[in-house]
Formats: structure tokens, C-alpha cells, sequence
């Protein structure tokens, strides 16, 4: 069985954006594994995805001497010669072996190409992996729609990013909501991680009273149950937008300060949407 290892300790949205090279290689290698190191707690989505069979933090220890400047001992070594291909998607790397199937790319390269960034990732290994040529911002995985009896709509709402500077302001998530809702009958249910607290704490400011259903730092597996069965999508460029674009949500997503050209969530219907 053929084994594959990509290190890639980037941001959710980003490692989301890698999903179409993951998933043309399980293509090409039905019964490969694919595994990867990155930062937790993000990477592991990925394998609730199904996209990742096995995940390792970039903060164990055995990998911590790729960033320090010294000579990668034997044992590391061993452990990168155990795949058919090593991917490191990290800048300044300090991996010299030349009896390892390897290839380091810069993850974000500045000035960036005037691609997408996922068509980007897919074209650096395409290659390498001997992955076929393809367009590939479209890509999104299967999403069973829910047949419930006596349904109501939702409308998930994401207005947070982990950058206040990406963050359009609240009351226009409000605003959108309350159309939303009036025109739906649906529900309306806000989603705050854990880097949205103040975000979290205008929402409580300005948002009538009982008006909409609100989830806190939900668990992955909670993340994507909710993603998968919403109606509608609202959100900034985040993390959580690029899940709803790999589940092909329909929705809007609002960009400040990144380019929606390069970084707009992946999928056929999420519009992005300049403020």
C-alpha cells in the first residue's frame, strides 16, 4: 500500500483549500494512505472529511528539528523515508535527503500567482504526484440534502473570522438575518468560535432579544452536521466559509482585505461579495 505525507501547518481555510489535490491523489491511489502534519485543532477536519486518513501535530516533537535549524536526525528521516512521497508545503524548511521522494513549496509565495489559491496548491504537485490536469475551483465534496418531513429552512450565519480587519461589520449579518428570516420562516442560527469574542460580544449588544439561536465553539464533528444540513450560508473569508464552500453551500461570503479572486471558498454557490 502505497503512503503519502504532506506537512502543511497552515490556517483551516487554508488547508481546506488543499482538499482537491487530497482528493485527486485518493483517486489516482484507491488504496493509498494519506496523512498529514499540521497544527491542531484544524487539521483534524480533514479526516472527519474523509479527505485525510491520519494527522500529526506539527508541535510533536519529532518534527520540532525541521524548524531549528539543525540536521534532521536519523529517526526523522526514517519516518519521511516510509512514504511513497513527502509534501512540505512550509517555508524555510530545513529537510536535505536526497534518497527521500520530496518536494518543498512555498505555501503562500508573494507576490502571489493570479490563480486561485487551491488551482495554485493543485499545479505546484500536479506533477510530482502524478495527479491529471484540471480546474479545480470548483471542487466540492457530496452533500446529501436533508428530506426531513416538515423541514425548517436554515440559515447559518458565521460573522466572525479571527481577523477584525476581515470582518464586515455586524449589523449587516443582522440585517441580512432578519430579511432572512421574515422572508423564510426559517431559523437563524449564529455560529462564534473561539477567536470571535468580540465579535460575540457585539452580536449580544446589538441582536433582538430571543431573535436567533446562537452555538458556541462547537466541536468539528458538530461544525460540519450543522454546515452540511444549513439552507443558506453568511460568513466572512474564514475558515469556516472555505468549509462551507468544500460542502457547497449556498450562500454569500464577504471579503475586506483578501483578494476573492485567489482566496474564495472552493464549490459552485457561494458568492463573494466586496464590502
Amino acid at each position: 500500500m502505497k503512503r503519502f505525507l504532506f506537512i502543511y501547518p497552515g490556517a483551516l481555510g487554508d488547508l481546506l483549500l488543499a482538499a482537491p489535490v487530497f482528493q485527486a491523489l485518493r483517486e489516482q491511489n484507491a488504496d493509498a494512505a494519506i496523512e498529514c502534519v499540521g497544527s491542531v485543532p484544524q487539521i483534524r477536519l480533514l479526516p472527519l472529511l474523509g479527505l485525510i486518513d491520519r494527522v500529526y501535530s506539527i508541535d510533536d516533537r519529532r518534527f520540532l528539528p525541521l524548524f531549528g535549524g539543525k540536521n534532521c536526525p536519523e529517526r526523522l528521516l526514517s519516518f519521511f523515508r516510509s512514504f511513497d512521497a513527502v509534501v512540505f508545503w512550509v517555508s524555510n524548511l530545513n529537510v536535505n535527503c536526497s534518497d527521500i521522494p520530496l518536494k518543498v513549496l512555498d505555501p503562500r509565495p508573494d507576490p502571489h500567482p493570479p490563480v486561485h489559491h487551491a488551482q495554485y496548491l493543485y499545479q505546484t504537485v500536479q506533477s510530482f504526484l502524478n495527479l491529471p490536469a484540471r480546474n479545480v475551483t470548483s471542487f466540492y465534496l457530496k452533500n446529501e440534502p436533508d428530506n426531513r418531513p416538515n423541514y425548517r429552512p436554515v440559515l447559518l450565519v458565521h460573522p466572525g473570522s479571527g481577523s477584525p480587519a476581515k470582518n464586515a461589520p455586524i449589523d449587516r449579518f443582522l440585517v441580512s438575518a432578519q430579511k432572512w428570516k421574515q422572508k423564510t420562516g426559517g431559523e437563524v442560527l449564529f455560529l462564534f468560535g473561539p477567536a470571535d469574542a468580540d465579535v460575540r460580544q457585539e452580536f449580544k449588544k446589538m441582536a433582538p432579544p430571543s431573535e436567533f439561536s446562537i452555538c458556541d465553539s462547537p466541536g468539528f464533528d458538530d461544525l460540519i452536521k450543522r454546515m452540511a444540513s444549513a439552507d443558506f450560508y453568511l460568513g466572512n473569508d474564514s475558515g469556516v466559509s472555505h468549509l462551507a464552500g468544500v460542502l457547497n453551500k449556498r450562500g454569500l461570503v464577504f471579503f475586506r482585505t483578501t483578494d476573492p479572486t485567489i482566496w474564495r471558498p472552493l464549490g459552485t454557490r457561494l458568492r463573494s461579495v466586496i464590502v
